[in-house]
């Protein structure tokens, strides 16, 4: 058999272009909560933060800053691969 080249179209040529700026670009969110799926709305009086500002014990996704010194921050915990539902129960409990 042998071997024959394939003629791209104009069309496949719009095609393969539009996908390789699509994939280049990132047509996924930008934001680590947009990413996470998680979309929150700001209350008036609420405004969003640098993620570092408020230490987390993990990755911090989104940090916000209220009034009257509040703060509110998103993050995700660091893996613990020995941990039981009980544990992490009891570490809950003794956070707050």
């Amino acid at each position: 058999m042998p071997l024959r080249l394939i003629r791209a179209t104009q069309a496949g040529r719009v095609v393969a272009f539009a996908w390789l700026v699509a994939s280049v670009a990132g047509c996924s969110a930008t934001d680590p909560l947009e990413r996470q799926g998680i979309a929150l709305p700001l209350p008036v009086g609420w405004s969003r933060v640098p993620r570092a500002t408020w230490p987390v014990t993990g990755v911090p996704l989104g940090a916000w800053s209220g009034p009257s010194g509040a703060s509110l921050v998103v993050f995700r915990s660091l893996p613990d691969p020995d941990a039981t539902a009980e544990g992490l129960a009891a570490g809950l409990v003794n956070r707050l």
